[in-house]
């Protein structure tokens, strides 16, 4: 819209301010007045873990969060992962009882196997992984997404999360003066957050919820992350597809037999080919946990509905 601010500048400021009104008040006008003064000073979106890590980082430090998750309720979630001990130190760094209600969750990985498809190629077992803790000052571990996402959620209060909430798109309300990152939520004199500055105000995709407003926005939703999205477009993230599932411990072994059994009781083995690759361990609790990793589909294709 051009308007011409030399020959009637009266009328054109009138102009501007209809097509604002109408453009971008009341539109937006249920969620500018029903979003209110800020829920939190930071928003996190995903109670992952990442999400989780962050909230506690934060509420330990005396900063309000709200977490944000699609899903419905905190549900078992996920297969299980592999962590190397870079990880467990800088879990630690953030909290060390964090770091302690890991790995009592987890299981402590002793030995790891590697053996290929392709007689040409010679596999190998190492048993000294077991040493680490020692060596580098703590363990390699495997352990199940959910025990994970139950140790991390721990020492949380539950007023902290919201969830079906599925971040949708969110609106900069440009605070005139935002602190740099690290420093500290602006307050006002008595120590109360000073509610009366922009922040962002969060739509989502569950129409019926109400829109709310944090001083300060974090994605931690990972590969979905709507966040993303809306800043630098949908250009898909380079990735491998992979399958995970946890299983039985026995019925892998009924199904599959003992040749196929991890080293160990707490073992990790890789099962490598030309187009795929197979990752199996087990776990205390005597679960299996396998993974199957494609190299041959596009890294470049999109997510689908489907959960990979």
């Amino acid at each position: 819209m051009v308007l011409r601010l030399r020959q009637q500048p009266q009328n054109a400021l009138w102009a501007l301010a209809a097509w604002f009104f109408f453009a971008y008040l009341v539109p937006n006008a249920h969620c500018l007045f029903a979003a209110g003064p800020p829920v939190a000073d930071v928003g996190i979106v995903g109670a992952g873990p990442a999400g989780l890590v962050l909230a506690h980082a934060l509420h330990d430090r005396g900063i309000s969060v709200r977490v944000f998750e699609r899903r419905p309720a905190f549900t078992p979630v996920g297969a299980a992962v592999f962590m190397h001990p870079f990880a467990i130190h800088s879990l630690r760094e953030v909290s060390p009882q964090l770091a302690d209600q890991l790995l009592s969750a987890s299981t402590t990985i002793q030995s790891i196997s590697v053996r290929s498809l392709s007689d040409s190629a010679p596999g190998f077992t190492l048993n000294s992984l077991g040493d680490a803790e020692r060596v580098l000052g703590a363990p390699f571990i495997a352990v199940r997404f959910w025990d994970m996402l139950c140790a991390l959620r721990q020492g949380l209060p539950d007023d902290v999360f919201a969830f079906g909430h599925q971040l949708e798109r969110f609106e900069d309300l440009h605070s005139p003066n935002p602190p740099p990152w690290g420093g500290a939520i602006a307050r006002r004199g008595d120590g109360t957050a000073d509610t009366n500055e922009g922040g962002v105000v969060l739509h989502f995709a569950d129409e019926s919820l109400p829109c709310a407003r944090v001083r300060y926005l974090i994605d931690a939703g990972g590969i979905r992350s709507a966040t993303r999205a809306q800043l630098i477009g949908d250009e898909p993230i380079l990735r491998l597809r992979a399958t995970y599932a946890v299983a039985d411990g026995e019925r892998v072994a009924q199904c599959l037999g003992d040749e196929c059994a991890v080293p160990g009781e707490e073992g990790l083995a890789f099962l490598m080919g030309d187009t795929c690759s197979v990752t199996i361990a087990n776990l205390k609790n005597g679960d299996v946990w396998w993974t199957q990793t494609s190299f041959s589909d596009d890294p470049r294709a999109k997510l689908t509905n489907s959960g990979e």
